[in-house]
């Protein structure tokens, strides 16, 4: 039996929250055991990891809310085409390498390398790039999370609480577990 495997957007959000809800328990539990580590390292390693951890964890998700309003804004715009594929044509061809449109003609080597090229078209095409995506790097989220990063860091060290080990591990906490669970996620 084949199942509507097309997304609504009130389907999509679910599913999104989900996801993140999912990675945030993946974080907790991550999280926990830095506290257990810190239990045993000393305070000021607990202290170090939690901001760290914090730290990173603010950074991250405001990375992700910041492209996430780019690419829909870029989508209610035009900019990105919605998926116009049919539920067979989405099983049959899962990753899109048949493309039924184009029917593969030889050409010289010569005219695919200037084709080529007219694709790649440098620095003009990265600052068009940077123009339209500047909004999502320099977002007041993700400034803000940076700014909590780097006073909490100042903070522990004009204190004398800073344990860098703990606070680079807490730090790292947040990008492996989200490598793992990348990696292992069974694709669908």
């Amino acid at each position: 039996m084949i199942q509507n495997t097309l997304m609504t957007p009130k389907n999509n959000k679910m599913t999104m929250k989900m996801s993140i809800k999912k990675y945030l328990l993946y974080f907790a539990s991550a999280d926990s055991f830095l506290v257990a580590g810190g239990v045993f390292k000393g305070y000021n390693f607990l202290v170090s990891s939690q901001l760290g951890f914090i730290s990173s964890l603010l950074v991250t998700l405001s990375s992700y809310y910041g492209y996430k309003k780019m690419v829909e804004r870029k989508i209610a715009i035009g900019d990105i085409p919605k998926e116009e594929r049919d539920e067979l044509d989405e099983i049959d061809d899962k990753f899109e390498l048949y493309d039924e449109s184009e029917e593969e003609e030889e050409r010289d080597f010569k005219e695919v390398v200037k084709e080529e090229k007219k694709k790649i078209k440098g620095f003009k095409s990265s600052a068009v790039n940077l123009k339209k995506s500047f909004f999502a790097v320099i977002s007041p989220y993700r400034l803000f999370s940076y700014l909590f990063l780097i006073l909490s860091f100042l903070y522990l060290n004009k204190h004398q609480m800073l344990d860098i080990f703990g606070f680079v591990l807490g730090i790292s906490v947040v990008s492996f577990v989200a490598l793992l669970v990348g990696f292992f996620k069974p694709t669908s």
